[in-house]
This record gives structure tokens, C-alpha cells and sequence, in this order.
């Protein structure tokens, strides 16, 4: 789905707006290319590509670099993308911290920031927070830089087109008006998303999945999501709500699922469903230093506890593991994907996690290419979510579509 109010289909404007895109994108896989080059790959006109490459260099997108060999006639002058220019900030709304990143058109990271969220957080206070953050970064722009818009990651359910946060459920928050008030406040491009989403995004173009035509990224952390990109493309469903696979029922009589329901994915692997778990045994585990712990326990206790050879934390963890191997055998025999990426912050724990669930992902997989499906850790780790934000950006400035 487009995340873009679109122009009528076949309107002057909009095919010249997918022309430009399909140049810059051109430019961004394959530089130094030169005018004929990119003729050539695009198959658009001559007069078409050196029309719109003229924009893209007054408006420095893109920059003239060396000369080019001759294949006849004159030395032609090569093109590729100006990252000095043009800047993007990324924001990654998670229910306890917001961070954010300031990169250029390349992904490459340029600065970061980062600030708690009030306990009990109300959303004026989340959109301030969210300001100060924004903020922060803006003022490690470099002065000759422009600012070509703002990517927001946001845990729950979100409606991309109307740019609103429906509801955050860590945070006990409803209808935000994220993408206004952002450009209200900033006077510039915004674009929102759910975090699983914009993590599989990013992955896609600057991770783990960048080689994979169809991938699924699932993020483990206070709750549990995923992104779907399916021809390279991210997936959304009817009503935004593919990839809630935390509410994939694994159990009918399992632990409750802060949902409402029973027997929830989420339930079995989120770090709370992991310190709760863990919590429950402390009486049949009386050598385990988790008993001295400060309670409530946390997903990071017994990560850390695990780490110093806690029999109990591994027992937890490795169980876990189990139950996300089922999430992936359905996953797999759901939607086939050539890779699935584990991020958020249970993932730290892939070392123990990861075993047992490819293990049911080897004994259960239908085919021996189904068994075999490649299953690793997100590469971008903390900055997914905020780097996926700044993708959204990038998507729409590169590739956009009909």
C-alpha cells in the first residue's frame, strides 16, 4: 500500500514523479553512472533522464563526479548521489525510551540521540519527548544541510495513511495525531510506521536482508511483532495489522497474553513473559540467584543471570526457544520467506534462543528447503527501529510506485 496521498493514476505529474524516482534509484544502485547510462537502464528517453538529472543537481540530490570513458563520442560526466545535502532523522517510539538518528540518503548514521519516557507517559508528554529528541538532533545538523524529512517507528497499531498512532498498547495510548503535529511542528515531510515494519524496512535495504527478494523480521521485545517484505516490498494486510504474529495462538490453555487472550506467542518469548516465567520456578529452584533478585524480575535479570550459568534462566530461555520454533514453522509454511531476522532486545539472547527454535524448524519444516530456511540475528541491533524510520523516507524518495 502506499503510504502517500497519490495523484490520479496516469496524470503528467505523477508519471514524471515515478520517472524521477526510478533516475535517482538508478543512480543510488549503480553510480557513477553517466546521462547515457542511465538512459540505457531505465530505458526512458534521453531528453527525459538530462531533464530530470538537471533537477536532481539543482536541487543536489545527486552531484557530478569524474569523467567517464568515450565509447566514441565525447567523455561523458558521471553522476551519483550527493550524501552531504540532504539529511533524514529517524525516530524509533518504543513504550519505555525514544530514540533517533540522524543519517544521510545513504543510511550512513551521522549522529544519535536518546531520552526516557515519563512513567505513566500521557501523549502530550510522549510528543515532547519525541520534540526533544528531534530537536537534539537537529542541532548536530551541519548548517549547509537540509532536513528531507522525519520517519517515525511506532510500537502498536498504526494507520500509515492517516498517520496516527491507533493504539500503543505498552504505553495505554489511543488515536495520536503523530504525523500533524509533527508537521505542524517542523514544516517538513513525515512519515509513520510500525516499528516490526519499519525494522524489516531498514534490514531490507541496509541489513540482514538486503540480498533477499522475501524476508520476515520479527521483533522480540516488551511485546512481539513483524515486518513482512514480500518482493521487496513491505506487506500490510487489509487493515494494517499483518505481522501481529504475538497474538498467533500457540496454546489454547496457555498464560494469559496482556491482549485478553490465552496461550499468546507473546506470552511465551516478550521479555515480561520471559521474567514472569522465570518468576513462577523461583520456589523450585532454590540455588538460583534470581531468587535474590529485586522483584519484579525482568527479561534483562534473566538474561543476565543465564550469562553467570544460572540453570533456571537457561531452562526459561531454552523453552522459549521451543516455543518461537513453532511461530517459525508457521511463519514458514504461511508465507515461504528466504530469510527470517530476529531483532529487538530478547534477541540479545539469540545464542540460547536460536538453537532450539531451529531445531523445531528442522524437524517439523514440510520440505528439506522449508527446514533449511535461513533464520539470523538483526545486524542493525538497537538502532533497527530508528534506521527502519529513516528508510520509510528513503522508500518513498527512491521507489516510489503506482
Amino acid at each position: 500500500m502506499s503510504t502517500n496521498t497519490t495523484k490520479p493514476l496516469g496524470s503528467f505529474e505523477r508519471m514524471k514523479s515515478m520517472n524521477r524516482s526510478t533516475v535517482l534509484n538508478t543512480i543510488r544502485l549503480h553510480a557513477p553512472l553517466s546521462r547515457a547510462d542511465i538512459a540505457k537502464s531505465t530505458q526512458l528517453t534521453p531528453p527525459t533522464v538530462g531533464n530530470l538529472v538537471k533537477e536532481l543537481l539543482a536541487e543536489r540530490f545527486v552531484r557530478e563526479t569524474n569523467i567517464g570513458p568515450s565509447s566514441g563520442g565525447r567523455k561523458p560526466t558521471m553522476l551519483e548521489l550527493d550524501p552531504t545535502y540532504h539529511c533524514c532523522i529517524g525516530l524509533d517510539i518504543s513504550s519505555t525510551t525514544i530514540k533517533g538518528v540522524l543519517c544521510t540518503l545513504l543510511g550512513d548514521c551521522l549522529h544519535t540521540a536518546k531520552q526516557p519516557l515519563p512513567s505513566n507517559c500521557t501523549t502530550e508528554e510522549l510528543l515532547q519527548t519525541a520534540y526533544t529528541v528531534t530537536d537534539l538532533l537537529l542541532e548536530k545538523k551541519q548548517v549547509d544541510q537540509k532536513l528531507h524529512g522525519i520517519g517515525i517507528a511506532m510500537h502498536g497499531l498504526v494507520d500509515v495513511e492517516q498517520g496516527i498512532s491507533l493504539f500503543a498498547p505498552n504505553l495505554g495510548l489511543h488515536n495520536i495525531q503523530i504525523r500533524e503535529r509533527f508537521q505542524i511542528r517542523y514544516d517538513t515531510n513525515v512519515m509513520i510506521d510500525n516499528d516490526a515494519r519499519a525494522m524489516a524496512l531498514g534490514e531490507s535495504w541496509f541489513g540482514q536482508g538486503k540480498t533477499a527478494d522475501s524476508s520476515v523480521l520479527i521483533n522480540i521485545g516488551r511485546g512481539v511483532g513483524a515486518g513482512i517484505v514480500l518482493q521487496q516490498r513491505l506487506q500490510y494486510g487489509a487493515d494494517d495489522v499483518s505481522g501481529e504474529i504475538g497474538h498467533m495462538v500457540i496454546s489454547e490453555d496457555g498464560p494469559l497474553c496482556s491482549c485478553g487472550q490465552r496461550g499468546c506467542l507473546q506470552a511465551y518469548i516478550s521479555g515480561p513473559a520471559i521474567a514472569s516465567i522465570a518468576e513462577s520456578q523461583l520456589d523450585d529452584n532454590a540455588s538460583s540467584p534470581l531468587r535474590s533478585q529485586k522483584k519484579p524480575l525482568t527479561g534483562l535479570d534473566v538474561y543476565t543471570a543465564y550469562q553467570k550459568g544460572d540453570a533456571l534462566a537457561e531452562a526459561v530461555f531454552v523453552q522459549a526457544g521451543k516455543r518461537l520454533g513453532i511461530a517459525l514453522v508457521n511463519i514458514i509454511h504461511t508465507l515461504n520467506p528466504s530469510l527470517i531476522i530476529l531483532g529487538g532486545g530478547v534477541s540479545l539472547a539469540g545464542n540460547i534462543l536460536l538453537p532450539p527454535a531451529i531445531d523445531i524448524v528442522k524437524r517439523r519444516g514440510l520440505t528439506q528447503k522449508a527446514k533449511e530456511t535461513t533464520i539470523v540475528l538483526s545486524t542493525l541491533k538497537e538502532k533497527a527501529a530508528s534506521i527502519g524510520a529513516v528508510t520509510l523516507l528513503l522508500e518513498s524518495l527512491f521507489q516510489e510506485r503506482f
